[in-house]
């Protein structure tokens, strides 16, 4: 089975930018191996991975959906770099601080403007190193 990564209905070849970053968590009420195949597309499609958890998550331990996507991401070819940042709002700041220039940063969120201030407003975020133009879609 071939996966893609589809991100505001554009596929990620689609994007100029070479280096790619995300910010990920599986809801917890999905099949274990369907996780662990969330983590191979993410493996396959980001440099970068940062996974964090659910916020209020019940139904699992903690660290067993983060263990599950990393099962996944083994042995993939692209992933460099896996950090775990349990607590979503860090993981996320996280990312945006190792945001280089030039890079993509796509933040799985349910809630568009806690994860952007600013974002359907057009309003330009980031500073000199970055080019980052963020619209809610």
């Amino acid at each position: 089975m071939r996966g893609d990564i589809i991100c505001g209905g554009a596929h990620f070849s689609e994007f100029s930018q070479k280096r790619r970053t995300v910010v990920y968590s599986a809801e917890e009420d999905r099949r274990d191996e369907d996780i662990v195949r969330q983590g191979t597309l993410l493996g396959e499609a980001f440099d970068r991975v940062v996974l964090c958890e659910i916020d209020d998550a019940v139904s699992r331990g903690s660290g067993e959906v983060i263990g599950l996507l990393r099962s996944g991401m083994k042995d993939t070819q692209r992933v460099q770099d896996v950090l775990e940042i349990h607590d979503w709002s860090q993981a996320v700041d996280a990312a945006w601080q190792g945001l280089g220039r030039g890079e993509v940063l796509v933040v799985q969120s349910a809630t568009i403007p806690r994860t952007v201030p600013g974002a359907g407003r057009g309003r330009r975020i980031g500073d000199d190193r970055r080019d980052a133009d963020l619209t809610a879609t």
